[in-house]
């Protein structure tokens, strides 16, 4: 029982790691797009929320809005 759980603990460990060094690449032309959008939004002061959701038939949904609040899970790039 116990190297069940060492081998889960390793394998949360592993995940939690390679979150930790998770990077996003986002091209100049993006990031000139997302400000136009974000100005035209009134929303220049915020920042790029990217998420993921689980989804039904369909599997996961991905999402992204603009927002002014870092929530306590968040990873900051």
């Amino acid at each position: 029982m116990n190297n069940i759980i060492n081998d889960q603990e390793k394998t949360i460990q592993s995940k939690q790691e390679a979150f930790q060094k998770a990077s996003i690449i986002v091209t100049k032309n993006a990031v000139k797009r997302l400000k136009g959008v974000m100005k035209s939004d009134n929303k220049e002061n915020y920042f790029l929320r990217m998420s993921v959701e689980g989804g039904g038939c369909s599997g996961m949904t991905y999402k992204m809005d603009f927002d002014k609040k870092q929530k306590e899970f968040d990873k900051v790039f």
